[in-house]
């Protein structure tokens, strides 16, 4: 009887499933979307070189639907590995109340949730859950909408046959925008407290002070590349390719990966007025790179520590994209820089056409593209 209702409702999910797998197994070589991928692997990566048992264990278990973020936000702390022990003992607690209060009273649970679909969305943020923490571990926000949505279901049809409840609720519901309302409007009298005013200003500064062929490398490229009017790349992989995963994550090749994107510029959040980017290029194992960027340009709050900020650097690495320009100044020298330095190729055209001229045995291009015994099939 359960399986007949159960399996009607699951088939729709599972299908959907194996469709995105197999899409992303046959057109990216992955099972996972590349940001899954790239999720699964800092998780991965952070568990197993960081994280403690405790702290490995709380990811797991942690669930972030209200009752969470409530508690989170009395203990200072979200999600739940980084609440002190009184905080996350609290959540476990009131988590592990409500299944047992669920199974206890779930005849009468299921009757008051089948006439308005209850179900069906409590089984959908069931499995997206499970997904999620089989798959990347972590819930990043913007997958916690199916859990709001189905507490919210199930809170409005306990609700609905108990007057007293709804009255409370709405009584709450008062209260709480009452006291809302003001602290947000008072945190909005300094726009500089938050990094949205400094992300603008970056954007600005960029379109204005680049040239147009510029390409800006970021690891928080939203708010920055629309303002920007230049190429932007993310550089957090979470919206990259298979290449990115495999060339950056994986072998930790950020070097290349910047060059064959002709990334010439560095920009992203950060504090003072002398900030580095050594703490974005050690996500891929790049600190050493850090000397090679010069500051350009630093946005901060004056004041305290400084904080936020946001800060644009120049790579002092030729680069096409940073090289290109100077052939308008009659310097086609700067066309072997290029190709030597920014394409890692071992001469430029210029030097290979002077020195084949001069030396009729002199090797092709073909040559500097294979590697010794090899030949050409």
């Amino acid at each position: 009887m359960v399986a007949s209702r159960v399996v009607p409702m699951v088939t729709p999910a599972a299908l959907a499933l194996v469709g995105v797998l197999v899409f992303n197994r046959f057109g990216f070589g992955t099972w996972l979307p590349i940001s899954g991928q790239v999720k699964a692997h800092s998780a991965r990566l952070w568990i197993s070189n960081e994280a403690t048992v405790r702290e490995a264990l709380l990811c797991y278990l942690d669930v972030p639907w209200v009752g969470e973020k409530l508690v989170g936000r009395l203990f200072h702390g979200d999600p739940l590995v980084s609440m002190p022990r009184a905080g996350w003992m609290s959540v476990l607690l009131l988590d592990a109340a409500l299944v047992v209060l669920a199974l206890r009273h779930r005849r009468v649970l299921g009757e008051t949730l089948r006439p308005v679909g209850g179900l069906f969305l409590i089984l959908g943020a069931g499995l997206t859950l499970a997904a999620d923490k089989l798959a990347v571990v972590f819930i990043a926000p913007w997958y916690e909408g199916p859990l709001f949505l189905s507490t919210a279901v199930v809170g409005a049809a306990i609700c609905r046959e108990r007057p007293v409840l709804v009255r409370l609720g709405i009584a709450a519901s008062i209260a709480a925008l009452l006291v809302r309302t003001p602290w947000l409007l008072w945190t909005l009298r300094d726009p500089e407290a938050r990094y949205g005013a400094f992300r603008l200003q970056a954007g600005r500064w960029i379109s204005e002070q680049t040239p147009p062929s510029a390409r800006i490398g970021s690891w928080n490229a939203g708010v920055l590349g629309y303002f920007a009017h230049r190429s932007v790349v993310n550089l957090d992989g979470l919206v990259a390719d298979a290449d990115y995963f495999r060339r950056v994550i994986e072998r930790k090749e950020l070097t290349g990966y910047l060059v064959s994107e002709r990334i010439g510029w560095l920009a992203d959040q950060s504090c003072g007025a002398s900030p580095r980017p050594a703490a974005y290029l050690a996500r891929s194992g790049s600190e050493r790179l850090d000397p090679e960027f010069t500051l350009v340009q630093a946005f901060f709050r004056a004041g305290g520590d400084n904080c936020p900020g946001y800060a644009i650097w120049r790579w002092n690495r030729p680069t096409p994209e940073t090289s290109v320009p100077a052939l308008d100044s009659q310097e086609p020298e700067a066309i072997d820089t290029v190709m030597k330095l920014g394409m890692n190729h071992p001469m430029g055209p210029l030097t290979w056409r002077i020195s084949s001229a001069s030396t009729p045995a002199s090797p092709s291009w073909k040559s500097f593209r294979e590697a010794p015994g090899q030949t050409d099939r």
